[in-house]
């Protein structure tokens, strides 16, 4: 107490602060002597026989900066206190941003202005890729800035995200007013509590009507079912923490992160080609590009309000997508022809995105990427073909449950959870490696991935386009209105792009082999490694040999194991050998004696936090939209982890 400057004190205190007691006195004394003051002198509570000030307000601010005020909103037989702080602070949670405005009107003029575009000279000139895909960029540029120019727009955290107190309610809310102040009089409260009972049906039935009526409008039902939610569970954009570094310096700890841990990585003498064991069985090409397959790659766009670079999202491309596909076709298979990805299309926008702990130490900000949307339509073609590619040749590894069709997280923890127990039913003792990755895909070296993926087939223009995609991209950080100088990175797949995910899970493909026979399960950068024995202290120490043997390729590939969150969970069916480990994989967790406790535990924890959040929604939204809630929030943490 005695550290404590000032100290606020609220709530009710079951004394009646306007009659003499001897329990006022007492709680008075112990008030006074600790230099405390009450602030509330009016009644907080008010019923047809008695009136009370039972809630109160104690603090010892100095007396000129605040106010205490008794306040009555008429939802309950207690009134409302408030205090109100007078500070030079600004402690306001409005902040200010510049946004473009795509309504209907601006798009329509757009769209006629776009189509006045030639989109044939440079067909016809027979100009290369780079050139013709700086003028569909540019055309959009400068079209985007006269009718959806940036405009500055203060924004509340706070505020609602639909407007729902309408004049109705507001002409309620004064009537039931002027009935509680005739009750008063009157001492007969039967009127008011009728009518109060109306209010509160009505507050429902706005909020109800007028969110089914925002999402029934919404173009993205999802994230503006969260919005809501997330506003209705308090859960608001007060505890997004606003970066306090320059987007300078965003920028340059983003790009060199990943430099400093590969040049911190233990040398290794050891030949990366002689480690690959590759099948080269097979050629990938590239044909030209269809008409349809540029439509269907747009319809796959997700309906998202964030644009890139150039000021461009994937409504504007939707919206205007037929007047330019026949030229945007001829980009993308001059692109083919000449094995080149046009720089204007490696421009990324990087957003630091808090996570949690301590919001000056940017290792705790997570870099949303927001790459082109030109180069996003090219990639889906790509990544595609890419990926029929190499299922059509069997040459994913079937450990690989990442980014894969009909592969989940689930199959792959089904799997690990499989094997342990056929170590089990075999009389063994099984140890399981969890490994843990340090920025993954940020350290992917450009020159070992091309040479992996010259050796799976892909060579030639196609070799040639996907070095160009990967070679000299550029990346700027936009923080609180202020975008930084671009900046080239040397390493690692585009984070946030269609490609970049699958280029990892071929750069990684050949750990699979290089740990043959062991057993390897992962999905995307998470990996696992399981070994077992009939003495549980061998099994140990073969889990200890294999990860020094996991390491050594990791090093080799410019990856690097962080020792600190790489963990050892060792199972067994002898009740003597108990290690008391519980790890989490990949949402599950897994303890040394396969009984489940504490992966259900954290799933009673989960839905007892999930029924509170459904508990206040159900007064705030319609029976559809409490479903979809339900799947998400209940639903899906039963359901997950049930093979």
């Amino acid at each position: 107490f005695h550290r404590c400057k000032y100290i606020i004190l609220t709530g009710d205190f079951n004394v009646n602060f306007m009659v003499k007691s001897s329990l006022l006195t007492d709680l008075t004394s112990i008030v006074i002597s600790f230099d405390l003051k009450v602030t509330i002198n009016d009644y907080t509570r008010v019923t047809e026989n008695s009136a009370t000030c039972l809630d109160n307000i104690i603090l010892n601010l100095p007396v000129n900066t605040y106010q205490c005020d008794v306040l009555d909103p008429c939802l309950s037989d207690h009134r409302g206190q408030c205090l109100v702080f007078k500070t030079t602070l600004n402690l306001s949670n409005k902040t200010s941003h510049h946004v473009r405005s795509y309504s209907s009107k601006s798009i329509a003029n757009f769209k006629r202005d776009l189509l006045k575009c030639n989109w044939y000279t440079c067909k016809h000139d027979k100009q290369n890729s780079t050139s013709m895909a700086n003028h569909l960029v540019s055309n959009f540029q400068i079209l985007i800035n006269i009718h959806f120019p940036l405009r500055t727009k203060k924004c509340n955290g706070n505020k609602t995200p639909v407007n729902w107190f309408n004049r109705s309610l507001k002409n309620m809310r004064n009537t039931l007013r002027c009935i509680k102040i005739i009750c008063d009089v009157n001492k007969d409260y039967n009127a008011y509590r009728v009518y109060k009972r109306e209010y509160r049906r009505a507050i429902i039935s706005a909020k109800n009507t007028a969110y089914d009526q925002f999402l029934h409008k919404s173009d993205n039902k999802v994230r503006d079912t969260w919005k809501l939610v997330n506003f209705e569970r308090n859960k608001r954009n007060s505890h997004k923490r606003q970066p306090t570094f320059a987007a300078e310096s965003f920028n340059e700890f983003f790009v060199n992160t990943a430099e400093q841990i590969i040049h911190n990585l233990d040398k290794t003498n050891l030949n990366m080609q002689h480690m690959m064991k590759i099948p080269s069985n097979g050629s990938f090409f590239l044909n030209p590009v269809s008409k349809c397959e540029v439509l269907q790659a747009v319809s796959k766009l997700s309906n998202s309000r964030c644009t890139d670079y150039y000021g461009i999202n994937s409504k504007l491309i939707k919206e205007t997508i037929q007047i330019y596909v026949d030229y945007l076709v001829n980009v993308f298979n001059s692109c083919i022809s000449e094995g080149n990805f046009p720089d204007v299309f490696k421009v990324s926008v990087v957003l630091p995105l808090f996570k949690k702990g301590d919001c000056n130490d940017m290792n705790n900000y997570r870099p949303i990427t927001i790459v082109p949307m030109f180069s996003k339509i090219f990639e889906i073609i790509l990544n595609r073909r890419l990926y029929n590619y190499f299922e059509c040749n069997n040459m994913f590894d079937r450990g690989q449950y990442g980014f894969r069709k009909n592969h989940s997280t689930i199959q792959a923890v089904s799997k690990m959870i499989a094997t342990i127990i056929q170590f089990f039913e075999k009389g063994e003792q099984a140890s399981l490696i969890l490994c843990d990755l340090s920025k993954a895909f940020d350290c992917v070296s450009f020159k070992i991935l091309m040479d992996k993926l010259h050796l799976y087939g892909i060579r030639g223009l196609a070799g040639t386009l996907l070095s160009s995609y990967l070679n000299n991209r550029k990346q700027c950080v936009f923080v609180d209105g202020v975008q930084s100088e671009l900046i080239y990175t040397k390493n690692g797949v585009p984070q946030g792009s269609i490609l970049g995910p699958l280029l990892f899970i071929m750069y990684t493909n050949d750990f699979f082999t290089y740990m043959h026979p062991n057993h390897c399960i992962a999905y995307a950068d998470d990996t696992s490694l399981l070994v077992s024995d009939k003495d549980v202290k061998i099994a140990i120490a073969k889990s200890q040999n294999l990860l020094q043997e996991a390491d050594t390729w990791f090093i080799s590939n410019n990856l690097k194991l962080n020792k600190n969150k790489t963990h050892i969970v060792t199972f067994s069916t002898n009740n003597k050998v108990t290690s008391g480990k519980c790890a989490k994989v990949l949402g599950v967790y897994v303890d040394d004696k396969l009984t489940w406790n504490n992966h259900i535990d954290h799933v009673f924890c989960k839905l007892s936090k999930s029924l509170f959040v459904l508990r206040n929604l159900k007064r705030a939204v319609g029976m559809n939209t409490l479903r979809s809630c339900y799947f998400s929030l209940v639903h899906s943490h039963l359901q997950y982890g049930v093979t």
